[in-house]
C-alpha cells in the first residue's frame, strides 16, 4: 500500500475493503463489459455476471451508506438489477464519459437508508460528478474501486476527504502525485504576498 496525500492506494479490492470505514461512500467505475474486463484481468472471469457478483460481495462487506457506480450500455441493466437487490434506494443519472459528449454513461446512485444525493444538473460529465461528490460535507471517507487517472483522489485531496483506493490493474499513482504537487505549488504561489 502507498499513501499519497489523503489517499491510501491498495493493490486489491480486498485490501481496500479491509481498510474502509463502515458507513461511508463508495465510488466504483468497473470495466464496462466482458472485453474490457478480460483485458484488465486476463483469465480471472469467464462472464461479466461472475465478476459483478464478486464485486458486490466486496461492496456489501464495506457496508456503505451510499454507492455511486458508473455503468455503460453493456453493463447498465445488470448493475441496476444487482443494486436494486441490495439497496433500498436506487436511482440513475445520465452522464458523459470523460470529455466527449457522444460517450454516454450512467451513474447509478444507491442509498442504504435514504436516496443518495446527486447534483442538480443533467448530462454532467463524470469528472464534474466526482468533483460534486467530493465537495459534499456529509461525505467524509470515500472508497474508490478502480483508481485509473487519480481524478477522484485528487478531488478528495482538495476537499480534505479520506480516500481508500484499489488501483486498477496496470494503473500508476504517479499522475495523482503530479496533480497534488502542481496543486500545492499553485496554492503556495497564491498565498505569497
Amino acid at each position: 500500500m502507498q499513501i499519497i496525500g489523503t489517499t491510501q492506494c491498495c493493490d486489491t479490492i480486498a485490501e481496500a475493503a479491509s481498510l474502509t470505514a463502515t458507513g461511508g461512500c463508495i465510488y466504483c467505475n468497473p470495466p464496462a463489459g466482458i472485453s474490457s474486463l478480460t483485458e484488465a484481468m486476463p483469465g480471472k472471469y469467464t462472464t461479466y455476471e461472475e465478476y459483478a457478483r464478486n464485486l458486490f460481495q466486496y461492496i456489501v462487506s464495506m457496508q456503505p451508506q451510499t454507492l455511486y457506480i458508473e455503468a455503460g450500455v453493456t453493463n447498465r441493466e445488470l448493475l441496476l438489477q444487482i443494486c436494486r437487490q441490495r439497496f433500498q434506494h436506487v436511482d440513475i443519472d445520465e452522464c458523459r464519459a470523460g470529455y466527449r459528449t457522444s460517450r454516454r454513461c450512467w451513474i447509478i446512485r444507491c442509498g442504504k437508508n435514504e436516496p443518495a444525493p446527486h447534483p442538480d444538473r443533467e448530462h454532467m460529465g463524470t469528472r464534474g460528478y466526482i468533483r460534486w461528490i467530493c465537495k459534499q460535507e456529509d461525505i467524509t471517507n470515500i472508497a474508490h474501486i478502480y483508481m485509473t487517472d487519480g481524478w477522484l483522489e485528487f478531488q478528495g485531496y482538495k476537499n480534505e476527504k479520506k480516500i481508500t483506493s484499489a488501483l486498477k490493474p496496470g494503473a500508476s499513482p504517479e499522475r495523482l502525485i503530479g496533480m497534488i504537487d502542481e496543486y500545492e505549488k499553485k496554492t503556495r504561489k497564491n498565498k505569497q504576498p
